[in-house]
């Protein structure tokens, strides 16, 4: 799900692909591809691959990221939600989450 003029990055992508243009065609969508993504930073005395530090970050309650999730939906509510995630513009969406009882 991505805005009309958005970008999309295909990361570590399979040899083959299929994938249907006409959603990417019709919002004007650009897509870059990534076959490989490792970048490594220091952190506490150490070098790390950045996306162990984005998940040590999160797990140590060092990021504080529910400001992001603006909408929870109830399950049974998925047909509603991925239509407002379809036109998140319109609702102000950033990132939506299912509410499991």
């Amino acid at each position: 799900m991505t805005r009309a003029s958005g970008r999309v990055v295909l990361v570590g992508m399979p040899s083959t692909l299929r994938l249907d243009w006409t959603p990417i065609s019709v919002k004007e969508l650009k897509v870059s591809a990534s076959w490989a993504y490792h970048h490594a930073e220091e952190l506490d005395g150490r070098m790390q691959a950045t996306f162990d530090i984005a998940l040590s970050l999160m797990n140590q309650g060092r990021v504080n990221l529910e400001w992001m999730v603006t909408h929870i939906f109830p399950l049974e509510e998925y047909k509603n939600a991925f239509e407002m995630l379809g036109k998140r513009g319109n609702y102000q969406i950033i990132k939506a989450a299912f509410k499991f009882d």
